[in-house]
């Protein structure tokens, strides 16, 4: 029963550990969406003014400079998300894991007690039957039924015939 508690408790755990890192999961998709976004948007300007004329050489190396501090951000959100589904990963295999651990004794338990149950029924099921056959043979041996029928079958050819 503690054991139980224990792996219940600890279960729990696992499972507001697991929300925890899924909430952090989305955190960081949508940081990665937004920093995306916003790259996108960094190149859509770069790209429509030098267009128009180019932009100046301070603002093009702003933009070189934010575009790249953007991707570092972006490479950096998608190495914790992968790190962070890794461990979540982990997590599940582990709880998966004691789970059935904890869980074996009992279903051997089940296992065991079911055999018994089917070894008892078909002792049952062989006496039942070995009553029936008692039931159903003839109480005379098999060869003076057989005489007692051959004489009945000569009995009757002569009453008929």
């Amino acid at each position: 029963l503690k054991l139980r508690t224990d792996l219940g408790d600890a279960a729990e755990e696992r499972e507001g550990s697991v929300e925890q890192h899924e909430k952090e999961l989305r955190a960081l998709r949508g940081r990665i969406d937004s920093l995306q976004a916003e790259q996108q948007a960094a190149d859509s300007p770069a790209k429509g003014g030098a267009g128009e004329g180019g932009l100046s050489a301070e603002v093009a190396a702003a933009l070189r400079e934010s575009e790249e501090r953007l991707t570092e951000q972006v490479e950096e959100a998608t190495t914790a998300l992968e790190g962070l589904q890794s461990k979540l990963d982990a997590q599940l295999q582990q709880l998966g894991a004691r789970i059935s651990a904890a869980h074996e004794p009992a279903l051997e338990a089940l296992r065991a007690e079911l055999s018994k149950l089917r070894d008892q029924d078909r002792k049952d099921l062989d006496a039942q039957l070995a009553a029936l056959r008692d039931r159903a043979a003839p109480p005379e041996a098999p060869a003076e039924a057989k005489a007692a029928a051959g004489e009945d079958v000569s009995k009757l050819k002569a009453d008929l015939g």
